[in-house]
């Protein structure tokens, strides 16, 4: 079966995708947290990957794919640029401000009042809170004195290369289809660009921005070329074993074979028609509140209950990110979401 016979509407298991890569990173990095170092996870000497950095490729491929189906579908770069901002930065502004002042009154070594001065709490929160110039990663006096000295939201690595490559989509979508109107169309330079990063990928494994542009344009090309991709159980199967195979090579086998292989596997997971995982849909997307939420949430019960054993601390970080996460979603998320379509009628209509 093609992928454009299963990719209609939101019949899907990509949420469930979402939520387990977010707690799969939590997962990772528990280790680092807990040890004081990445070194600690278990798969990195394995397979010289971490679980987390393979789940945030998973999240860029289930990204791009996504997103470029809603241009494809609204086929209007406001309403696409509305709906980002909408999915990121209410929820996103909202953990970063209430971390930040939850640190600066429970575990900074600064009075709460130094802790508002200092020029390094503001540059934290308008990085984070902007995600275009980078993300912040220390706040004044905070977590010093944990394994993991220092960080309080790790995880927020990923985000702006997410903006960018919204931004780049949207760019290549405007000039292909608006401005250029060349005989070379949007779905061959999603192509070329996906070639291009995977090619950069392999020759320079250690840089982050090409394995993630790859990954992203990986999902954004599946979605362009969906009448001519087949979806087999024998392809995911044959995938897995050649993926199994290199791991037993080397390290660098394994990461090329992973490199190429791995956006289609996680197609294919998405699409699965079994209906029994397809009622997860039915729940709230607590996805994107696991992952903003989770590394201060960690860093704060390490500082706070450094006795807990690995298996107490990994409990307690998921059940609190959860926590935290859902009041996320039905707060803050899910209203931001439902403001869209108003705003776009309000803008029609103006």
């Amino acid at each position: 079966m093609l992928l454009k016979d299963l990719a209609k509407g939101r019949d899907n298991n990509l949420n469930l995708i979402r939520m387990v890569a977010a707690s799969a990173v939590l997962i990772t990095h528990c280790f680092a947290l807990y040890y004081g170092s990445g070194d600690a996870e278990p798969l990195r000497k394995s397979l010289g990957m971490t679980l987390g950095a393979m789940s945030v490729d998973f999240f860029f491929v289930a990204s791009g794919f996504l997103v470029t189906a809603s241009l494809i579908a609204k086929n209007n770069l406001r309403e696409f640029a509305l709906a980002r901002i909408l999915r990121i930065y209410p929820g996103l502004i909202t953990a970063i401000l209430i971390s930040t002042l939850i640190c600066g009154l429970f575990f900074s070594t600064l009075s709460f009042c130094s802790f508002l001065a200092s020029t390094k709490t503001w540059v934290y929160i308008i990085k984070c809170s902007t995600l275009v110039g980078g993300a912040g990663f220390q706040l004044p006096g905070v977590f010093e004195s944990n394994p993991y000295r220092a960080a309080v939201n790790g995880s927020l690595w990923t985000m702006p290369y997410e903006v960018w490559m919204y931004i780049s989509l949207g760019t290549i979508w405007f000039l292909f289809t608006r401005v250029i109107h060349a005989r070379i169309g949007t779905k061959q330079v999603l192509y070329v660009t996906a070639c291009g990063a995977a090619a950069l990928a392999i020759l320079h494994s250690q840089n982050k921005a090409f394995w993630l542009i790859y990954m992203f344009y990986s999902g954004a090309s599946l979605k362009a070329a969906q009448d001519r991709i087949p979806i087999k159980l024998g392809f995911a199967v044959a995938i897995l074993s050649v993926l199994a195979a290199t791991a037993a090579l080397s390290h660098e086998a394994f990461r090329v074979t992973y490199l190429l292989g791995a956006p289609y596997l996680v197609i294919c997971a998405a699409f699965a028609p079994i209906q029994a995982i397809k009622a997860y849909n039915k729940l709230p997307d607590i996805s994107y509140g696991t992952y903003i939420y989770a590394f201060p949430v960690q860093q704060g019960l390490m500082a706070t209950l450094p006795s807990l054993t690995l298996g107490q601390y990994l409990a307690c970080s998921l059940f609190m990110t959860w926590i935290l996460a859902y009041l996320s979603w039905i707060l803050i998320e899910k209203r931001s979401l439902a403001l869209k379509d108003a705003i776009v009628r309000h803008l029609t209509n103006g």
